[in-house]
Order: structure tokens, then C-alpha cells, then sequence
């Protein structure tokens, strides 16, 4: 990431496979921004969470990384709720799939999605996909939960 003020970032992650949260924690790792990763791997745990955040140990997130294919509830549907909910919907989700499919790019935008990354076989290009993304959210803009 660019700048030169280290932030602090409550970021969510939400991911059911561990490969993929080890790229993504990898990627993390190499920035100047402290992100407070915590990870969820369902869809419902994640709706629980934000709309029973008196009952869990981590604060609010700043960002979402939301990956579409959950086990149970699936991502589109943990986004639509996300941003149907007027404590939630200014949270920027942004949205990492494996998935090729046009119509999950244009459903995860109708649902306002936040930016819609795909998870490469390569993961250079994943690595840079991913914290070109969140330099945005980070560096470039403010979020609604900035000072």
C-alpha cells in the first residue's frame, strides 16, 4: 500500500477455504496498513455477526472481503442483506470469487457490491489485484468509519 501513515483497518473475511485465506493473509502481510483480519467461513455466521455484534469479540469492520461460494447461505445472498440493512449498507464489501460466470460479476454489482476481485491461479496477479483494491478503500477515499 502507498502512503505514509500506517492505518489500522478492521477488515472481515469471509472465506471458507483455507488456502484462500492463507493468499489472501499472505498478501495482507506485505503492506504498510495494520489490517485486523477476522475471519469468518459461513454465510450465516457472517449475518449473525453484523446484525448481533453486542455477542462477538470484533468490532465493526471497516471492509468485507466476501467470497460468493459459501457452504449454506451463499455471498450474493450475505451482500444483498448487507446493503439492504441501513446500519450495514455503507460498509464497502468487496467481493473475491473463483467464479467465471458473467452473471455472478453482474448480480454482485446489482447488489452493490464494492469491487469485484477474481482469485487467479496466479497469485502474483491475485497478490496485486487484491491490494490495488484496498489501496483504494484505504488510501485513496475516506470510509465511513475514519476519524
Amino acid at each position: 500500500m502507498t502512503g505514509s501513515k500506517k492505518k489500522s483497518v478492521n477488515l472481515l473475511l469471509v472465506e471458507d477455504n483455507p488456502g484462500d485465506e492463507y493468499l489472501v493473509r499472505k498478501a495482507l502481510s506485505n503492506t504498510e496498513d495494520a489490517f485486523n483480519i477476522y475471519q469468518m467461513h459461513s454465510g450465516e455466521d457472517v449475518l449473525d455477526f453484523l446484525k448481533n455484534r453486542q455477542l462477538h469479540p470484533f468490532p465493526r469492520p471497516d471492509i468485507i472481503l466476501l467470497d460468493l461460494h459459501l457452504p449454506g447461505i451463499s455471498g450474493h445472498d450475505v451482500l444483498r442483506v448487507i446493503k439492504q440493512d441501513r446500519d450495514m449498507q455503507e460498509i464497502p464489501v468487496l467481493v473475491m470469487t473463483n467464479s467465471l460466470n458473467k452473471m455472478d460479476l453482474i448480480k454482485s454489482y446489482k447488489n452493490f457490491a464494492s469491487g469485484y476481485i477474481s482469485k487467479s491461479f496466479e497469485y502474483e496477479k491475485f497478490e496485486n489485484s487484491l491490494l490495488k483494491a484496498l489501496d483504494y478503500w484505504v488510501e485513496a477515499v475516506i470510509l465511513p468509519t475514519s476519524d
